[in-house]
């Protein structure tokens, strides 16, 4: 009976700041859609495609992630923390780089990604407005999942606000 006690409190340590960081997105995200709804049906058309169409670039720092846990927690599994930090290091470091070079893509592309949801002129302008500032999000959006998602391995306590700055800017 002790254990089932041990392994809920555990459970909770893990889970509890991740429902609070997750629970924090979503009501940001219900906010931040009223302030832009305020703006009208152009503006806020646009922002919710240009939302779903820089998502793609969430992908390659996702997949980093879940390298980094497996990897990083292998490692500790095995009692190997050099070998843990080495490879928390390199995916944070290659994941941070593919983000930039997905934020480059989001800039330069940016047109043409919008109109994969729209031929409307205006929000297609709106939108490539959108996705060409969040571009130079990507990096320090990229690095903030890598980081977490390690963090989370290690159990050390995620700070949700920390987590949410790169979506401020």
């Amino acid at each position: 009976m002790e254990d089932r006690h041990q392994d809920s409190r555990e459970l909770l340590h893990l889970a509890l700041p991740m429902a609070i960081e997750r629970s924090t997105l979503s009501f940001g995200q219900i906010v931040y859609t009223k302030m832009v709804g305020t703006l009208g049906t152009t503006a806020i058309a646009a922002h919710f495609l240009a939302i779903n169409a820089e998502s793609m670039t969430y992908l390659p720092a996702s997949g980093f992630a879940t390298a980094a846990t497996t990897l990083v927690a292998q490692s500790l599994g095995s009692e190997d923390k050099q070998l843990a930090r080495r490879f928390a290091s390199t995916c944070v470091a290659m994941g941070t780089l593919l983000m930039t070079l997905m934020g480059v893509i989001l800039y330069l592309f940016a047109p043409l990604l919008m109109s994969f949801f729209t031929r409307d002129a205006q929000i297609i302008a709106l939108g490539s407005r959108v996705l060409r500032l969040e571009a130079f999000a990507e990096p320090a959006f990229g690095l903030s999942i890598l980081v977490l998602e390690y963090s989370a391995v290690r159990e050390i306590p995620r700070d949700h606000f920390i987590s949410r700055l790169p979506e401020c800017g």
